[in-house]
């Protein structure tokens, strides 16, 4: 699902221009940091997203707006089940969890609705 979650980034970036030269700023800091080969300790991902902070921001924010799924968490059912609201499930039903209400709510995000990669840092 790699592809979709780019495709959606550049959108933004398209949709969202102002951030075109903080990207870009934050990469070159990070290149002229070592210009011929990274830093030593940056070894996976998770290692980047301390010198890339706005750039982290920024794709973790497309995919929180642009989720490339509607739904999270699918489960089958194993054996009968009654949740606390009392939905009852039977055996082989399959449970979801609708995702972009999760990503968009007010409770969680100051404006929902709104792309800001600064909120996520």
């Amino acid at each position: 699902m790699a592809a979709p979650r780019y495709f959606n980034a550049l959108d933004d970036l398209c949709l969202h221009p102002k951030y075109t030269t903080a990207l870009q700023d934050e990469i070159y800091a990070v290149a002229e940091t070592n210009p011929h080969t990274p830093p030593k300790d940056l070894t996976s991902y998770q290692d980047l997203t301390g010198y890339l902070a706005l750039l982290n921001g920024f794709l973790k924010e497309s995919a929180r707006l642009k989720p490339t799924d509607s739904i999270s968490l699918r489960r089958k059912v194993l054996q009968p089940l009654t949740l606390n609201d009392g939905t009852s499930l039977a055996t082989n039903d399959i449970a979801c969890i609708p995702l972009q209400p999760i990503l968009q709510e007010p409770e969680t995000y100051a404006d929902p609705l709104t792309f800001n990669p600064t909120d996520l840092f």
